[in-house]
């Protein structure tokens, strides 16, 4: 899912993706320039839009939903987004994504998949954003943002048979997930 791979990077240089995300932000203060693509191995719809413009204040759940209802994407289909490879929060604010993850031309670039990300084995990262949250606090918030997701795949699991979520407190600021 590296960054490499977005098109908008390949067919733009360094010099006109940072101007241009300089002209939007001075434009739209209140907003979050975003750039998105479907996984390589991903068997879930193509978006129609690669380049949103994000309220800051939106929560990366509703940004999810956004590219669902753009995908028509049907209820019982999961899907991720991923941002360097890491799985933010739903709960998490597009600010403070933007914040941490923006690239250096200022664009902040979000990789989607479907299904088969379960595929063999898939280790994702849920990185605490508030710095404030005591431990019980963010785990909480973790565990009620990985419900939610596995909530959209039932079917899924129930043709798999079974998922084993696997939680582990790497560090004080990362909790990683092995999902098989």
């Amino acid at each position: 899912m590296g960054e490499s791979e977005f098109q908008f990077k390949q067919t733009n240089s360094l010099e006109s993706r940072q101007a241009e995300s300089s002209r939007i932000l001075e434009k739209y203060p209140d907003r979050v320039p975003v750039i998105v693509k479907r996984a390589d191995k991903s068997s879930i719809p193509d978006i129609d839009k690669k380049k949103f413009l994000v309220p800051m204040d939106l929560a990366v759940g509703q940004f999810v939903f956004v590219i669902r209802k753009r995908m028509k994407l049907t209820p019982e289909k999961a899907i991720f987004v991923f941002v360097k490879d890491v799985l933010p929060p739903t709960s998490a604010m597009m600010a403070q994504i933007y914040d941490e993850y923006k690239d250096p031309d200022g664009f902040l670039y979000m990789t989607y998949s479907g299904e088969n990300t379960f595929g063999c084995f898939q280790k994702m990262e849920w990185k605490q954003h508030h710095s404030s949250f005591a431990a019980p606090v963010a785990v909480e918030d973790f565990v009620n943002g990985i419900r939610s997701e596995v909530n959209v795949s039932i079917p899924f699991i129930r043709a798999r048979g079974r998922l084993t979520i696997s939680v582990f407190l790497t560090n004080e600021n990362t909790i990683s997930v092995v999902v098989t």
